[in-house]
């Protein structure tokens, strides 16, 4: 997925959106707070982009004017977003109200923090999160996008796939990370509430293999850590698969490449070249040493929440072998990130 606003005149907004499928017409969705959602179909031609190789339809721009929104340029808020993906493609702000930095926050999660991006979206222009779900050429566009000065990008993206683009798009580099015991036990609770609740359209794209782990966590009895230890030695080899070492595939990993102790080794080299690596145990000091960077918190009031059934799952994750084993690399590679987090703070 590719797109851009060409102009924005105030009474006229004017651009293009060719999709992943580049046969089709995307349809637009325009935000006005207070005011019914307004869809628009990409019906005006655009050859010079079937000419890139971008598109095989040429029906992929579109003109946004007050016949289809009255009173359009008195709408400092408006938001224009792809049907499909949700992806937002533009969003009309007064230039002096966000920060006009590029950041991306790696982060080893499962749920999306949304009182956090409640919060970064006063603060920068266009905030994308849980990019690992989106396809490489969108996400690498968003990242390259050159109208985009003030960005925030979150999730577990992989960072072997994205750095270089990250690098030549002049992205704050930063990591906020935690143990893996804790990651897992995050994600298996999320995945049982999918699996009890018979899954949820908009929440069945977020992870990898969703059908097979929503079964096998849905299968798990929380409070028997006899119970959870044989469920573990006897989980299906995909299964596995799909949970070991998220950690360490984030960071150094290809694609279905599986994770080894070398990862290890080139995880912390990427780590090094970060402006800023913290951890969730050590969250207001690594958003202060955000908020020095950018100068301003974009964090403000938000500290990462904590559940009961998380914190008494990560004690019994970490007390069964199988998932030890599991977790092998990630354990050892937080293991250096908190002795260089706690190094670097002393």
């Amino acid at each position: 997925m590719k797109f851009c606003v060409d102009y924005d005149t105030g009474n006229e907004i004017s651009g293009w959106v060719t999709g992943d499928n580049p046969g089709e017409s995307p349809t637009l969705e325009v935000f006005v707070p207070g005011r019914e959602t307004v869809e628009i179909a990409c019906n005006a031609r655009r050859q010079d982009l079937v000419d890139l190789g971008w598109s095989t339809n040429s029906l992929v721009g579109f003109r946004i004017t007050e016949a289809l929104l009255d009173n359009l340029e008195n709408e400092p808020e408006l938001e224009i977003r792809d049907k499909t993906t949700g992806v937002t493609i533009f969003k009309r702000r007064e230039a002096g109200s966000f920060v006009h930095r590029r950041v991306a926050i790696l982060e080893n999660r499962e749920i999306p923090r949304r009182e956090f991006f409640a919060t970064a979206g006063e603060c920068f222009n266009l905030v994308y999160d849980l990019n690992e779900v989106r396809s490489f050429d969108t996400l690498e566009w968003i990242i390259r996008y050159p109208h985009a000065k003030s960005l925030l990008l979150s999730g577990r993206t992989q960072f072997s796939r994205h750095a270089a683009a990250m690098r030549e798009a002049d992205f704050v580099f930063t990591a906020l990370l935690r143990s893996p015991f804790e990651e897992l036990a995050e994600r298996l609770a999320f995945l049982k509430v999918m699996a009890r609740s018979g899954g949820d359209a908009d929440a069945s794209h977020v992870e990898e293999g969703f059908q097979l782990l929503s079964v096998f966590a849905g299968s798990l009895d929380f409070e028997d850590p006899r119970a959870m230890s044989r469920a573990f030695r006897r989980m299906p080899l995909e299964v596995k698969d799909l949970l070991r070492d998220p950690l360490t595939r984030m960071m150094s990993c290809g694609v279905n490449e599986r994770p080894t102790r070398n990862h290890v080794s080139l995880a912390l080299e990427a780590l090094a070249t970060m402006d800023i690596v913290g951890t969730t145990a050590k969250f207001p000091e690594f958003a202060a040493m955000l908020a020095d960077s950018l100068g301003v918190n974009v964090f403000g009031n938000f500290v990462p929440p904590t559940w009961k059934i998380v914190s008494d799952l990560t004690d019994t994750l970490s007390r069964i072998g199988p998932v030890r084993d599991l977790l092998e690399n990630d354990l050892a590679l937080y293991s250096y990130i908190e002795e260089a987090v706690e190094t670097g703070l002393g």
